[in-house]
């Protein structure tokens, strides 16, 4: 969101235009990726460094902001009570949802971090970069398990 918000719609079959039906505080410097986690936290990312998350079981109340990175945030991704934020740092930082706590950091990109997405069964992270490569990280132990290469252009 450029306008450094965000804006929840509501639609429906009589709907002409969606029409804001809350809107949250958002990235002072710009958002750049949004998550749900669990069905239960909208997170973001943006360029200010930080990670956002509003607990929409608590009345969409925010959380402190998760800080951890030393640049841009390109990409949230989570799973099982756990986000993962990457960036132009070129690390994957872990977070618990509960404690708001960082649990840990996954290096390894020569590049900024692109993209994120947890497997179906919460036992792997997949990570995109500027370096062409998509890593496959364990998450119980944080640790690089492949690295999918071959591709000619940014992941």
């Amino acid at each position: 969101s450029w306008d450094l918000s965000f804006l929840l719609f509501a639609s429906g079959n009589t709907a002409e235009a969606p029409r804001p039906v809350r809107t949250l505080p958002g990235n002072p410097s710009g958002i750049a990726c949004l998550a749900i986690v669990d069905d239960r936290f909208l997170c973001s990312g943006g360029w200010d460094s930080e990670v956002r998350v509003w607990d929409l079981d608590d009345n969409m109340r925010a959380k402190p902001p998760f800080k951890g990175h030393s640049e841009f945030v390109r990409a949230v991704a989570g799973s099982n009570n756990l986000l993962f934020s990457g960036g132009n740092d070129r690390t994957i930082r872990e977070w618990d949802m509960e404690t708001d706590e960082c649990l840990g950091m996954m290096t390894g990109h020569y590049l900024a971090v692109m993209c994120l997405a947890v497997s179906s069964s919460g036992k792997y992270l997949f990570s995109g970069s500027y370096d062409f490569l998509v890593k496959v990280w364990d998450i119980s132990t944080r640790q690089c398990v492949a690295d999918l290469g071959g591709h000619t252009q940014v992941i």
